[in-house]
This record gives structure tokens, C-alpha cells and sequence, in this order.
């Protein structure tokens, strides 16, 4: 009992788990596995609308957490009904059951194309959490099998299993958000807030007419644009991935990120093709006696 507390209380559980995905991360051999699930995943979310559809930035971050709480919620339900609801609960149990299974296709969808531009370990621990989920679906999909064939017992033991997997693959997709930072902007939580007063970003002489140009202000690096009279001004951190938005290709008053080809409008920012599903923080701009001044946008 004492060492159980332990391995809560001093957070030895949480750390052998690290662990033991930081393992699965640095296994290069899966790459064989995901580079090609990728290219074909990509190639299938190419369309601008089905990117957007799948990514989020309609919803203002990603959709894949929003539809993962549908099939747990489902499956979650369904398992209290087996345990404790009893025979008059059982059609419920299947139908909750079944709906899990079909939600569970959504989720998996957008859950593959935020994990199709992910590199490196991430996306070597994203195909273990896509893996895990795979399992779980799998086993209530025949747990569903065994309900409808009128061995209810089978159905029960299944979904409990199915449980086990689909919390294990949780975890992983915890992992994923809060130790890997994905699917989380990196164009920095506070640079609204900072920036919201007006702030010197260097000599507009030095800007180069179409051509981006990044600077430092206040700590933060600031994108700006020189296009005839107007300046316009972006966070120069992609919000998806972190990638140089400076180093981007301009064309049709947008600017694509080098890394994942997302794509933002120079004026305000908005995402005009993910895979980034937030809005790049955009920046007023005048020129005070030669400098170039920048400030959170206001309208």
C-alpha cells in the first residue's frame, strides 16, 4: 500500500509512462509504417475544404478533441448500463454501444489529418495512439456483434476491454497535447496582451516593398510586410507548428507557411487552410517619425 501511495503521490507512475512513450518516440523503425499512412492521409485532405473541414479553424481550434468526447462519452455510458443498469437497460447499453462505434469514425478522421503533419517522435506516438484507439474501436465493434447475436455476456467483457484500450489511448493523445505541445499554438499565449499598446519594430526604410521581413518587438517576433503604402504586421511564429511564417510564399493577399502549407490572410491573420486551425495574431500599424509601430489589432 505504501509503495502504491508512492508511485502516486511522488509522480513515479506518471514518470515509468513517460517514459515508456519516449521510448516508442525514438523508435525511427516506425517511420516505415507512418511515412507512407501520411502521404496517403495528405493526399486525401489535400482539398482546401476538406483540410479546413477536418482541422478546425471554422471552430477556432481543432475539431479532433470536440469529437473524441462523443464516442467515450458513448462507450462510458454504455459500460454503467452493463454494470449497473440491469435487463431493462440492456437495448440502451447496445444502442449507446453502437452509436460510440459510429462517432468513433469522425474522431478517428480528424484525429488522422492533425496527425498526418506531425514528424519525428510525435508522429511515431501518434501512430501508437491511433493504433490504441484502432484496438478499442475493434473490440466494440465486436462487442456489438456479440449483443446483436444474443451473447450479451461476450458483449459486456468486449467493451470492457474496449475500455481499457480506448483509456490507454487517452493517455497517449495526453501526452501528445501537454508534453509534446501539439495541436497547442507556438505563436505564443500572451503576445495579444503584450503588444497591446503601440510598439517600436524598427525603421520603415529598411523594409523591402513585397518582401517579408522579421523583427524582434518586446521580445516577440513580428512579421511585417511592406506592400505599396500599407504595412501589415503577423506573429512570425506559425501558430500550428512553430514554423519561420517570414520564410513563406505571398500570393493573392496570403501568406503559406514553409513547414505544413498553412495558410493565413496577410490583413487579419485568419486561416484560409489549415493544417492550423487557430487564427496567426495579427498587428496594427503606422509609421511614427520613420519607425515602424505595431499594436495588437483593435478592429
Amino acid at each position: 500500500m505504501k509503495a502504491a501511495t508512492e508511485m502516486l503521490s511522488r509522480g513515479r507512475l506518471g514518470a515509468a509512462l513517460n517514459r515508456l512513450i519516449e521510448a516508442v518516440e525514438r523508435q525511427q523503425s516506425l517511420d516505415a509504417i507512418s511515412a507512407p499512412v501520411a502521404s496517403m492521409v495528405q493526399a486525401a485532405t489535400r482539398s482546401d475544404s476538406v483540410k479546413n473541414l477536418l482541422s478546425g479553424p471554422w471552430l477556432g481550434h481543432q475539431l479532433h478533441p470536440v469529437l473524441t468526447d462523443l464516442p467515450i462519452g458513448f462507450w462510458t455510458s454504455a459500460l454503467v448500463l452493463d454494470v449497473a443498469g440491469g435487463e431493462d437497460s440492456e437495448k440502451a447499453a447496445d444502442v449507446l454501444v453502437a452509436m460510440g462505434n459510429l462517432s468513433a469514425l469522425g474522431a478517428a478522421a480528424s484525429g488522422l489529418a492533425d496527425w498526418s503533419d506531425l514528424y519525428g517522435g510525435p508522429q511515431r506516438s501518434g501512430l501508437l495512439h491511433a493504433a490504441t484507439n484502432a484496438v478499442a474501436l475493434t473490440l466494440f465493434s465486436l462487442s456489438s456483434a456479440a449483443r446483436m447475436a444474443g451473447n450479451r455476456g461476450a458483449g459486456r467483457t468486449l467493451a470492457m476491454a474496449g475500455f481499457g484500450s480506448v483509456t490507454a489511448a487517452a493517455y497517449i493523445g495526453g501526452h501528445l497535447v501537454y508534453r509534446r505541445g501539439s495541436g497547442v499554438t507556438h505563436a505564443g499565449f500572451e503576445i495579444d496582451e503584450e503588444l497591446s499598446d503601440w510598439h517600436d519594430a524598427g525603421p520603415a526604410a529598411k523594409l523591402t516593398d513585397g518582401k517579408p521581413k522579421k523583427v524582434k518587438v518586446d521580445g516577440a517576433d513580428i512579421l511585417l510586410l511592406k506592400q505599396g503604402d500599407s504595412i501589415l504586421a503577423l506573429a512570425a511564429t506559425c501558430g500550428h507548428a512553430g514554423g519561420p511564417l517570414n520564410e513563406g510564399e505571398i500570393a493573392d493577399g496570403a501568406i503559406t507557411c514553409p513547414w505544413h502549407g498553412s495558410r493565413f490572410a496577410l490583413a487579419d491573420g485568419c486561416v484560409l487552410r489549415g493544417p492550423a486551425s487557430m487564427p496567426q495574431p495579427a498587428f496594427d500599424t503606422r509609421v511614427q517619425e520613420g519607425k515602424v509601430q505595431v499594436r495588437t489589432k483593435t478592429g
